[in-house]
């Protein structure tokens, strides 16, 4: 679907547009061949679409945590619901957005961004829609948008990228490693979850945020000593492990350390942001990407928040990537 340079009318929802404007479906693919070698007999792809039915589209996708959600549903609140949604920063009354669910299959292969980009592209042709106006990808999503545009190059107009580099660092590497060794060695599941997360918390925050949210002192009752810090990570952990299932977990977080693409093939305008403070992947990473892609630039948000800023610094996210979009 090409780009319309005039904007259409506004497409207002009604007081049920939950049900008549989001669509949360699935469909199902069979014989899907894998990036690595294997190929999967049926693989299903649950997947959203709201917004301007007529509209540009933007396929919109998150981190390894993020599902199908990215504004609020029946089913949960949404991921990116403070940039993407009516009157929005990406504005759902004139565009229009999918999301899919990754896929994580519990067979023994190995899953990598290029699995994602063609699960996209498989949903883009049943749905009809040859070509899209962007597509959207901050941390994980950004490395299969990677692996989209240099697969479909003719399938896109843009490409923004948030805090995705091309290549990982050895550093972030094997902390995934570390969180997936855990979560395979320790017996309590649960815990196992816990402690992962928490290690990937600590490189998903900034160490300044860190200290401005919280004190360093101990905490002593008797002789049990806790840190704020401690607690904060052991909050958040619990909450994730409820709810995250341990081979998606597996999968996904394998998937970023196997991640290789072919930037030359890249043909799209491409729109990298960056985040001065994060410990994941670095702004030279991103700068190095950016630089090797015709027709692409590089925008550096400061912030506090580490990674984890594409869910946070919506204003300054909003206003790059909305004039990246209409210019």
């Amino acid at each position: 679907m090409s780009f319309m340079v005039a904007l259409t009318a506004k497409y207002k929802p009604d007081s049920n547009f939950a049900d008549a404007y989001i669509s949360l479906s699935e469909t199902r693919f069979v014989d899907f061949a894998l990036h690595y070698g294997q190929v999967l007999k049926q693989v299903t792809v649950q997947y959203l679409i709201a917004g301007n039915p007529t509209g540009p589209v933007l396929v919109v996708q998150g981190g390894i945590s993020a599902d199908r959600n990215l504004i609020d549903t029946q089913e949960s609140g949404g991921w990116w619901s403070k940039l993407v949604g009516y009157e929005g920063h990406i504005d759902l009354s004139y565009y229009q957005v999918i999301s899919i669910n990754y896929i994580a299959p519990e067979a023994d292969v190995l899953i990598a961004s290029h699995d994602q980009a063609r699960a996209v592209k498989l949903l883009l042709e049943q749905l009809s829609i040859s070509k899209i106006h962007a597509f959207i990808g901050a941390s994980y999503g950004g490395l299969v948008g990677q692996a989209f545009a240099s697969l479909y190059p003719e399938s896109l107009d843009k490409f923004v990228c948030v805090c995705a580099a091309a290549e990982n660092n050895n550093q972030a590497i094997a902390q995934r490693a570390i969180q997936r060794k855990i979560i395979e060695s320790v017996a309590d599941g649960k815990k196992a979850m816990q402690l992962a997360r928490s290690i990937a918390l600590l490189g998903y925050r900034g160490e300044d945020e860190l200290a401005y949210r919280f004190s360093n002192r101990p905490l002593i009752k008797g002789q049990a000593v806790s840190f704020e810090v401690i607690n904060y990570l052991e909050h958040n952990a619990n909450k994730f492990a409820q709810s995250f299932n341990k081979n998606r977990y597996l999968k996904l977080s394998l998937s970023i350390d196997l991640h290789q693409v072919n930037l030359s093939k890249i043909r799209c305008q491409c729109l990298f942001i960056a985040f001065d403070s994060d410990q994941i992947v670095s702004v030279n990473a991103i700068k190095n990407t950016s630089d090797a892609i015709s027709h692409s630039n590089l925008k550096i948000i400061h912030t506090h928040y580490g990674h984890d800023a594409f869910l946070i610094e919506y204003q300054e996210l909003g206003k790059q990537i909305t004039s990246f979009l209409w210019n």
